[in-house]
């Protein structure tokens, strides 16, 4: 298998994101970081992010290089099809879960008023 998903090494500082926001880093394991605006190296991913990860048969880390870059790759093509968003606070998140949030708000401003 090809290998397509950019591998970023554990507290690198400054990498220069080539493939999309999520990146491959091996940290006792492979796990998926993604980008965070204004920060130095690439964190955890939002919550929302971990269910899709699961959904894909990826639970945090596993031993296995190959389904850690496959389930990257679907990540990132995920962003480019705007299923993936950057969300206000610099995260990227599922846009489903933005606007279940924006739903949210809205209805409780509709029951306050």
């Amino acid at each position: 298998m090809n290998n397509m998903a950019q591998e970023v090494g554990y507290f690198e500082n400054n990498p220069v994101y080539q493939k999309g926001p999520f990146v491959i880093v091996s940290a006792n394991g492979w796990r998926i970081e993604a980008e965070l605006k204004g920060h130095h190296c690439p964190v955890l991913p939002a919550s929302s992010i971990y269910a899709m990860m699961e959904k894909l048969g990826l639970r945090g880390k596993t031993n296995d290089k190959e389904k850690a870059a496959l389930v990257c790759d679907i990540l990132n093509g995920m962003v480019r099809t705007g299923q993936i968003v950057l969300h206000d606070n610099g995260c990227w998140v599922d846009v489903w879960s933005v606007f279940r949030a924006q739903e949210k708000a809205e209805q409780v401003l509709r029951e306050v008023q």
